[in-house]
C-alpha cells in the first residue's frame, strides 16, 4: 500500500514519528509529505535527527514563504495538490489541528484521495483556540477515517453524524514517542548549562500572541518569579511578541531565565 503521511509542525512532528516507523516496518510504502508549517531549525531539521526519523520526500516550504493564514492555506493547497498527482497514493494520513492538516485533508479529499485524520474529534464548542478549532472541524469534515484518542472525542464526532464504523479510539501517539524518548539519555540540564529547581516555560498560542495583555502576564509573572529558574523556549511567533510589547530585553537580563530558540524536542 502506498500511503502519504503529511504534517508540518514540530507537534505533529513528534506524534506522527511512531505512524511513520510502524508504517515502514509493515512494508507500506511511505512517502512524508512536510508542508513546512514550521520552518526554522530547530522546529524541522534538528528535530527530524532527534527522532531518529528519515527527513521528508518532499518538504514544500510553504511556511517560509506565507505572511497570513490565508496565504499558508493556499501555498500548501496548491503543493500538496502536485504532490498528490505525483505520488497517487491509496491513503493520506493527516494529523491534529493545524492549518497543515485542514488544507491537505482538503485537498486529498477533492483529489478523491482517502483521507485517515490522527487525532480527530477534538472539540472546546467556541473559536478558541485560534484557528485550531476551525482546522480541526474541517479536518474531520474532509475526512473518511477518524482516529480519536479518547471515547469523549469519538462522541464528539458521532454527535455531529460522523459514521460510528469509521471512528476508532485508539489513544494518542505523543505517548508512543514518549515511551521511546524515556530510553534515550539526554542530558538537556548539562548542555545548556541550566540551574534546578527548573520550569520549562513555552507561550506560543495565536490568539494569546496577538493581545498583548494575555501574552503579558504570564511573562511578566515569572519575570517576578525569581525562586525558579526557567528554560523559556520561542518559536517564531513568540520571539516577535516578546520584540513587539518590548519583553524580550527583560527576559534575556533575567539571571533566573534562560532564553532559546524553540528546542526540538
Amino acid at each position: 500500500m502506498k500511503v502519504v503521511i503529511a504534517f508540518g509542525t514540530k507537534p505533529c512532528t513528534i506524534k506522527m514519528a511512531p505512524l511513520v516507523k510502524e508504517c515502514e516496518s509493515r512494508g507500506h510504502e511511505t512517502i512524508i509529505l512536510y508542508t513546512g508549517q514550521h520552518w526554522s531549525p530547530n522546529l524541522y531539521k534538528e528535530l527530524f535527527d532527534d527522532l531518529e526519523l528519515r527527513y521528508p520526500d518532499f518538504n514544500l516550504k510553504c511556511g517560509i514563504e506565507s505572511s497570513t493564514l490565508n496565504q499558508l492555506a493556499t501555498n500548501i493547497l496548491k503543493k500538496t495538490e502536485h504532490v498528490l498527482k505525483e505520488m497517487k497514493p491509496d491513503i493520506v494520513y493527516t494529523h491534529g489541528d493545524t492549518t497543515t492538516s485542514m488544507a491537505v485533508s482538503l485537498c486529498a479529499q477533492m483529489s478523491l484521495v482517502p483521507v485517515f485524520h490522527v487525532e480527530a474529534g477534538l472539540r472546546t464548542f467556541s473559536k478558541e483556540p485560534f484557528p485550531e478549532q476551525l482546522n480541526t472541524r474541517i479536518s474531520d469534515a474532509a475526512s473518511d477515517v477518524h482516529f480519536a484518542p479518547v471515547q469523549r472525542n469519538a462522541d464528539n464526532l458521532v454527535n455531529e453524524g460522523f459514521l460510528k464504523e469509521r471512528i476508532f479510539v485508539v489513544g494518542n501517539t505523543v505517548i508512543d514517542i514518549a515511551k521511546w524518548a524515556a530510553e534515550k539519555k539526554i542530558d538537556v540540564i548539562g548542555k545548556y548549562n541550566l540551574k534546578k529547581p527548573l520550569i520549562y516555560f513555552s507561550i506560543h498560542r495565536r490568539e494569546t500572541t496577538m493581545d498583548r495583555k494575555r501574552f503579558s502576564g504570564p511573562v511578566e509573572a515569572i519575570l517576578g518569579m525569581e525562586e525558579y529558574n526557567f528554560f523559556v523556549s520561542m518559536r517564531p511567533g513568540t520571539r516577535a511578541a516578546l520584540e513587539k510589547y518590548g519583553l524580550l530585553k527583560m527576559l534575556e537580563k533575567a539571571d533566573h531565565i534562560s532564553v532559546h530558540d524553540s528546542i526540538p524536542s
